[in-house]
């Protein structure tokens, strides 16, 4: 079964687990279960930005789910459907070098403006290849609002434009699952596992981030950035500090709104406007603050739970003796089953498809957690030349021919 994991981003900037739920299918209602069951756990708030890939039963269920929420599509996963769908139609690699050059400068577009002018010397140049030119018009436009940064730049995203996080906490549990076909007492274990130490490692991040001062916001700079000291995560001071880096040195450009926007955090006009007084934590968006970051431990919540539980039998006896004997008889029934009961999970029926497996899952074992390769990838991989015995030892694979790859950025 589909395995849907919701992947939050914390105070550090890094990624943590929100939430795990089996799907029976990838459609429209699967999804719109699944979150709906997440909305409970977040007492039915919304959040403010959820990034996701161009999955239309997804976004369809995320806007039935969380109307108010704005859901932006992955730069990066775009980037790549595009070169997957538009280099065949290109003979020369600089050709299509240029291409994405002239794509990338749409998508980047700061405003409205800037983005009609764009497009409009993108259709202009690239007005031969009418395929090319109907497949993003046609499959892209119309989500512009959800990836051009004239409208994304002004959501709070804290700078998260792609799924990255998400897909490196999905290799991440990987790691745990080892398979693809546990059943669901095995991999609860595996992801409780995870999840146990994802949140040691927080806990010892905001301990070391409430106990160290960076060097950058020390010295000379401490009046400016001492209010914020063992109040702010370590990234948000790095990113007010790049800010202050361009004051001192006149680099600031015209004031768009987009940084304050963005990141809840000051720009390099704000602070300038402070004439170098201390910021304030007033002007943090409460997402930085470790100060009043509160994590809740397995046992807190075991203790609470308890403490709880301890006030209803109470109450709960209490009540009891001026029951009538019929309501005395059906709690004492429904007690007594409760007792009874031990905790049972019921594994899925296994159903094998008709044929033969596809080559790809043969090869790897039935029970690999690598997914097939995506179409960018067959794309580049067949327009790679082919290494030869002479330069290649071992015959392992010459790295230098993956130039739009870093090991961190392959896809999970």
């Amino acid at each position: 079964m589909p395995l849907l994991d919701i992947i939050g981003v914390s105070c550090f900037n890094t990624s943590f687990y929100s939430g795990f739920a089996f799907l029976e299918r990838e459609d429209e209602d699967s999804y719109i279960w699944a979150l709906n069951t997440f909305k409970k756990i977040l007492d039915n708030r919304e959040p403010t930005v959820i990034m996701s890939d161009r999955e239309l039963a997804l976004m369809n269920a995320i806007n039935v789910v969380f109307p108010s929420t704005i859901n932006l599509l992955c730069i990066w996963h775009i980037e790549k459907n595009v070169l997957a769908n538009c280099k065949k139609h290109f003979e020369h690699a600089e050709e299509f070098d240029i291409f994405m050059s002239s794509w990338n400068n749409v998508a980047y577009s700061t405003t409205t403006t800037i983005f009609e002018h764009n497009w409009g010397e993108f259709e202009l140049v690239y007005q031969a290849k009418k395929v090319v030119t109907e497949y993003i018009k046609n499959t892209w436009l119309p989500w512009k609002e959800k990836f051009v940064s004239a409208w994304t730049e002004n959501y709070l995203h804290f700078g998260n434009r792609v799924s990255s996080r998400a897909e490196g906490a999905h290799a991440k549990l990987k790691l745990y699952l080892q398979v693809s076909t546990g059943g669901f007492q095995e991999v609860k274990e595996k992801i409780c596992l995870a999840i146990k130490h994802e949140f040691n490692e927080i806990k010892v991040k905001l301990a070391s981030q409430r106990m160290h001062v960076l060097h950058i916001c020390d010295g000379s700079n401490g009046s400016v950035f001492g209010e914020l000291l063992y109040h702010v995560s370590h990234f948000a001071l790095k990113k007010i500090h790049m800010q202050f880096e361009k004051l001192k040195k006149g680099t600031m450009n015209p004031c768009t709104g987009h940084f304050m926007a963005t990141m809840g955090l000051p720009c390099a006009h704000k602070i300038k406007h402070l004439q170098r007084k201390p910021i304030s934590l007033d002007l943090i968006h409460p997402h930085w603050r470790i100060d009043t970051l509160r994590l809740r431990s397995e046992d807190d919540s075991q203790t609470d739970g308890a403490t709880k539980f301890d006030e209803l039998l109470s109450e709960l006896s209490s009540r009891y003796h001026s029951w009538p004997l019929n309501k005395k008889e059906f709690v004492t029934s429904m007690i007594t089953k409760l007792l009874n009961e031990t905790d049972v999970y019921f594994e899925p029926m296994i159903r094998r498809p008709k044929g033969r497996p596809p080559k790809a899952k043969k090869k790897r074992g039935i029970s690999s957690t690598t997914q097939d390769p995506s179409k960018f990838e067959l794309v580049e991989s067949s327009q790679r030349p082919k290494a030869s015995s002479s330069t290649s030892k071992n015959n392992l694979p010459d790295l230098n021919a993956y130039p739009d790859f870093s090991s961190n950025d392959m896809p999970y």
